[in-house]
C-alpha cells in the first residue's frame, strides 16, 4: 500500500496543478499542502493535527479523487487530466452535433441529440462544480 504522502504526491500530478494550486482549490491556503507533504517526507507520515479528515476531503474532491482512496488507499487513483480532456472534446462533439441539426424535420433524431447534449452539459457540470 502506498503512503499518504504518496497519496497527496500521485494527487497534485494527477490534478495537473502545483501544490499551491490544488490547496487553493480546496479552499485551503496556499502553503497548506506543501507544508504537509513536507512534514510527512521528514516524519515519514502526516502529524493528525495538521492534516484531518475535512482537509483531505477538500483535496480530494478538489483532485478528483475518492476520499477512501487519498485517505486509506482502498479503491482506484484519480485518472488525471487526461481524462478529463477526453469528455470536454465528448461534450464539445455532442453540442456541435446538436447546434448543426435543426428541429423539425425529424423530432424523433433532434430529440435523441438533444438528450445527448444534454447528458454532455450535465457531464460537464460535474466536471466543473
Amino acid at each position: 500500500m502506498t503512503s499518504l504522502a504518496q497519496r497527496l504526491d500521485a494527487l497534485v500530478q494527477s490534478s495537473g496543478l502545483s501544490a499551491r494550486g490544488l490547496s487553493l482549490k480546496a479552499g485551503l491556503s496556499g502553503g497548506y499542502l506543501g507544508t504537509a507533504l513536507s512534514r510527512m517526507r521528514g516524519r515519514g507520515e502526516a502529524p493528525t493535527s495538521r492534516l484531518g479528515a475535512d482537509q483531505l476531503a477538500a483535496l480530494a474532491s478538489a483532485g478528483g479523487a475518492s476520499f477512501d482512496w487519498l485517505a486509506f488507499g482502498n479503491g482506484n487513483p484519480p485518472a488525471g487530466p487526461g481524462a478529463n480532456a477526453r469528455r470536454f472534446e465528448s461534450i464539445a462533439a455532442a453540442l456541435a452535433a446538436l447546434a448543426e441539426s435543426p428541429p423539425g424535420v425529424d423530432p424523433v433524431r433532434w430529440s435523441e441529440r438533444h438528450a445527448h447534449a444534454v447528458a454532455a452539459v450535465n457531464n460537464l457540470r460535474a466536471l466543473v462544480l
